[in-house]
């Protein structure tokens, strides 16, 4: 039996970027050729820098820029202890998964709503929090795996293609008890269509957009609760199609994932939500 230990520093990778490495791991194991790749992630950032000098950069920063008197702070969860007094800080997971058949069965009824499994998930997420801070007007710091579509081969390369916004959260007023049900779906469909404005103007970075943030408010400004959404997934298989190869007991083996941990300094709770193989939705807060 063989078990295999590999540590990420998240700097080098993003998410998106070990599902790759995994993938491709898997194929260097049945000893099956790679495809050559023809851009860099050198490439992408330097491509990123001539990006910040057009029109639509000075647009979003001018979105964000109008939103600094009025932008929230993170929710204000119940701690033990303040986490910049701790001299070590230990994470632990905590995994729930829902089967394919009622995983498919959320996700239609979501959209039947207009409602996207991301959004819907982020709404939950916001609903807990708010209970549990006792705030209705907080920010959610997302996760996102910012890939312009510049070349071709731009979903084949790794790196750290991640880029963070602050989705603000304003449940204030829209809470209504009598209809609890269609309130939801208010709630929910008003953080998606902030999330889809947010979006529309994310070429201007929220790490930019939190140097502002702490120099207007005269103090270091942390988002420490996180959401990272990775449905939607894909990797292109058809290239290695055309190649019979056959699984080794032993690799089946090796894929099964016994433990898995992500650690980030100056975060609190950081929730991660994904499809695994089996089309099962997992989710996992570190």
């Amino acid at each position: 039996k063989i078990r295999l230990h590999i540590g990420i520093d998240g700097l080098l990778l993003d998410a998106w970027s070990m599902k790759i490495i995994f993938y491709e791991l898997d194929k260097l194991y049945k000893s099956i050729a790679l495809p050559q790749l023809s851009i860099s992630f050198r490439d992408y950032v330097l491509t990123l820098k001539e990006i910040e000098k057009t029109v639509l950069y000075t647009r979003d920063k001018a979105y964000w820029l109008e939103r600094l008197k009025s932008f929230p702070l993170a929710p204000l969860l119940p701690i033990k202890q303040n986490t910049m007094q701790l001299s070590e800080q230990k994470f632990v997971r905590c995994t729930s998964n829902i089967n394919k058949q009622d995983w498919r069965k959320v996700q239609d009824r979501a959209k039947s709503l207009g409602l996207s499994a991301s959004g819907l998930l982020a709404t939950i997420y916001a609903e807990v929090l708010a209970k549990w801070s006792g705030s209705s007007h907080f920010v959610m710091n997302l996760t996102l795996f910012n890939r312009l579509p510049l070349h071709p081969q731009i979903n084949d390369i790794v790196g750290d293609f991640t880029s963070l916004l602050l989705l603000e959260v304003d449940l204030r007023d829209k809470k209504d008890q009598c209809n609890a049900s269609s309130s939801f779906i208010t709630r929910a469909l008003a953080l998606q269509q902030q999330l889809w404005k947010d979006l529309d103007h994310n070429l201007y970075s929220a790490a930019e957009f939190l140097r502002e943030l702490s120099s207007y408010n005269e103090e270091l400004t942390i988002m420490p609760v996180v959401f990272t959404c990775v449905l939607g997934f894909t990797h292109d298989k058809s290239k290695y199609d055309n190649i019979n190869s056959q699984k080794d007991p032993a690799i089946l083996q090796m894929e099964k994932r016994i433990f898995g941990i992500t650690q980030t300094p100056q975060v609190s709770i950081d929730y991660r939500a994904y499809e695994d193989d089996n089309e099962e939705l997992t989710v996992e807060w570190d």
